[in-house]
């Protein structure tokens, strides 16, 4: 085919497909790969490597100063949340949210104040040897017990905030 002729079948060739891809653009579904809406990705389906968990649960705890236990395991008490221990290393997993019910509702700059303190005991039991990390908020400090209150044990010293606890926690103080 000579250079003139083979001009001229490519233009007739993009003349076709510039009347023809049109037409096959309108005639396509309109739930082909062509469209422009956005399809619903259902989990699993873009990366079956990621599954879907529930929430990790949250427990709760409220202590009253110069009372050993928690007063109260709901959410509905009043009171100012005083630290959050979490069942895994760097804040994370299931937690107990430790409330303080008092008037006033904070601590001292002072560690020898009683706020209160539980056993990881009865609805807390999840946690009993598990806390991997603590915060402390309204500048309150806990310590942790390797026992329940009642029977002694090792105590660590006053924390602040934790990402990574080492040892068994079976119980905690708060001042």
């Amino acid at each position: 085919m000579s250079r003139p002729a083979r001009s001229v079948a490519r233009a007739a060739l993009v003349a076709a497909i510039s009347v023809l891809l049109p037409l096959l653009l309108a005639a396509a579904p309109a739930s082909g790969s062509l469209s422009t809406e956005p399809r619903p990705i259902h989990a699993g389906q873009a990366r079956p490597d990621v599954t879907l968990t529930a929430a990790p649960p949250v427990l709760f705890c409220t202590i009253r100063p110069g009372v050993q236990g928690c007063t109260s395991f709901g959410p509905d008490e009043p009171g100012a949340l005083v630290a959050i221990l979490y069942a895994e290393p760097w804040f994370h997993g299931a937690r107990v949210h430790v409330f303080l019910a008092t008037a006033l509702a904070a601590c001292t700059a002072r560690t020898s104040d009683d706020e209160g303190g539980g056993d990881l005991a009865g609805p807390l039991l999840a946690l009993l040897g598990h806390v991997g990390s603590v915060e402390t908020f309204h500048r309150c400090d806990v310590q942790l017990h390797d026992a329940f209150l009642d029977a002694g044990g090792a105590v660590s010293g006053w924390i602040d905030e934790v990402s990574d606890v080492s040892g068994r926690v079976a119980a905690f103080t708060v001042s």
